[in-house]
């Protein structure tokens, strides 16, 4: 038995652990020293610090919610840790985990609009989770709170485009290993598109052959891409540039579909395939948590690369799945699975009203005993009995909630991986 363990068994409780916590946001350092409890986990910031500064506008954010905490405590960034140890915590959270814990939204402006995050823990935006950033729960929580075999948290957020066609418009792109899960929550009235997969017209003139679809498609993509670049490159234009830049764009984007979009629409976006999602349509997006994306073409300046990846977008080409439609039907079940990727799974829950016909059945009941979960509350009455409101709540293991009061709940949990 460690000296460790043994006072703690003389105490009858868990001593204070400090944890180096990496912030991923300064590629410093929190210094944070964690008391573990049967029904919480105890969080002081003891100190931070900063090796370098994320001058990239736009690049970092953090939640609103731990950034008021820290300007409360008279928080600032150092640029070495200070010596004081745990006797002078410069701010205090102690973090239930009995209970699901919101999570503080921080928000990522995009040149066709922005993304707001709600799980997020790398660079580019730091959620808070109960109050603290997702990174000190990852660092302290472990097995306890995300499950035995757990290798990543899934990502949560919100796509929001602008409503102006072109502007709002998102990148094409491919993924190599991200799956991505769309719910569309707002449409324009004359409804939304998602730009999803190979045009049926386009592979039928390619004679259904991969090759020469690429070729053609890889060609039409370059000769865009010589316009957009001198136009991003100038301050004025004229109307002839204009109207070959239009002229490129469609002949561009006659390969790949376009896919309709309205309000609960949900949209499977699996790896190996093109898509963007088109101006004014809001959804909910869980995806694998990893930063990874080839861009084929984008109808603005790309200001986070100098370069398309056109080339490499198009020989991760999955044919099979970009024939496919990305649309999930509806089966009206009160409960039913809308996506089931190989590391992530999302149901779609319906509470049924008090009065309704469907309120016979038996409610349906969030969380597990396995792993943690992560909801995103669509739609409730007011004040619904469970506490569970609109936005993002994660589900630390062993959390069980049965859900009352009407209204719409997405839930995503991760599948468990052999532990290494």
């Amino acid at each position: 038995m460690t000296i460790e363990k043994a006072l703690e068994k003389v105490l009858g409780k868990a001593l204070p652990e400090l944890l180096d916590v990496a912030d991923p946001q300064t590629g410093g350092s929190w210094r944070v020293q964690v008391t573990r409890d049967e029904s919480a986990l105890s969080f002081a910031l003891v100190s931070r610090s900063a090796r370098k500064v994320n001058a990239e506008a736009g690049a970092a954010a953090v939640s609103d919610a731990f950034a008021a905490a820290f300007a409360g405590a008279g928080f600032e960034v150092v640029t070495s840790p200070t010596p004081q140890s745990t006797l002078a915590p410069l701010c205090e959270f102690r973090v239930p985990l009995g209970v699901p814990l919101r999570c503080g939204p921080c928000e990522v402006p995009k040149p066709w609009g922005k993304e707001i995050w709600f799980s997020g823990f790398e660079a580019r935006g730091v959620c808070d989770v109960g109050g603290v950033p997702f990174p000190w729960l990852l660092a302290a929580g472990k097995e306890a709170v995300f499950g035995e075999g757990v290798k990543e948290l899934l990502l949560l957020k919100i796509l929001d485009p602008w409503p102006e066609p072109v502007r709002g418009d998102l990148y094409t792109e491919v993924h190599a290993e991200k799956n991505e899960v769309y719910v569309c929550t707002h449409a324009p009235k004359e409804g939304g598109w998602l730009r999803f997969g190979i045009h049926p017209l386009a592979w039928e003139e390619a004679g259904r052959n991969a090759d020469v679809y690429k070729s053609r498609y890889l060609a039409a993509v370059r000769e865009y891409e010589v316009i957009r670049r001198r136009l991003d490159a100038k301050s004025d234009t004229d109307a002839s540039e204009v109207a070959l830049e239009v002229q490129l764009r469609e002949r561009m984007n006659s390969f790949t579909a376009l896919h309709p979009l309205q309000r609960g629409s949900v949209a499977r976006v699996p790896v190996g395939v093109p898509h963007a999602l088109q101006a004014g349509c809001r959804v909910v997006e869980f995806q694998t948590a990893t930063y990874e994306r080839a861009i084929v073409s984008f109808a603005q300046k790309v200001l986070t690369q100098p370069h398309w990846d056109t080339e490499k977008a198009l020989a991760l080409l999955n044919v099979e799945e970009a024939l496919r439609s990305p649309l999930v039907p509806e089966t009206g079940e009160q409960e039913e699975c809308i996506v089931d990727f190989p590391a992530f799974e999302v149901w779609r829950v319906r509470i049924p009203a008090v009065g309704e016909a469907e309120a016979r059945a038996v409610a349906p009941v969030v969380g597990n005993a396995e792993t943690y979960e992560i909801l995103y509350v669509v739609e409730r009455e007011e004040a619904p009995l469970d506490g569970l409101t609109e936005g993002a709540w994660f589900l630390p293991r062993g959390v069980r909630v049965e859900l009352q009061g009407a209204g719409l709940v997405l839930r995503a949990l991760p599948r468990r991986r052999p532990v290494i």
